[in-house]
């Protein structure tokens, strides 16, 4: 059980990692109410070009429980919610802003493709 929630944990923190890291490649005039590092406006229009992309879904992939919130945020949350920005997805579900990056990518990827 140990192992699982160290797998877990390092999963998060790669997750960290890479929404540091682009910001840290699009730096944005520091203000009293916004940092280098805020991460409010996150959208994933914004991440798909980076080349830590493909990273970030493989790491969301191996998480067990993601397909099932997929499903609930396909389900439910976007049919109440249609405009839902990815922080909110990831503090309404409590999943990390990776998570709900990819989440929302995947469901307009296939919303569009089909």
């Amino acid at each position: 059980m140990l192992k699982y929630y160290q797998s877990i944990s390092s999963r998060r923190y790669l997750i960290n990692i890479f929404a540091c890291a682009h910001n840290t490649d699009t730096l944005k005039t520091n203000t009293y109410a916004q940092s280098k590092w805020d991460v409010t406006d996150m959208s994933w229009e914004d991440y798909v070009n980076n080349p830590l992309w493909p990273i970030l879904e493989e790491t969301v992939h191996s998480i067990v429980v993601f397909r099932h919130h997929k499903a609930y945020v396909r389900d439910v949350v976007l049919v109440e919610q249609p405009n839902l920005r990815a922080k909110d997805l990831a503090l309404k579900l409590n999943i990390s802003l990776g998570e709900s990056l990819v989440i929302l990518y995947e469901l307009q990827k296939s919303k569009t493709g089909s």
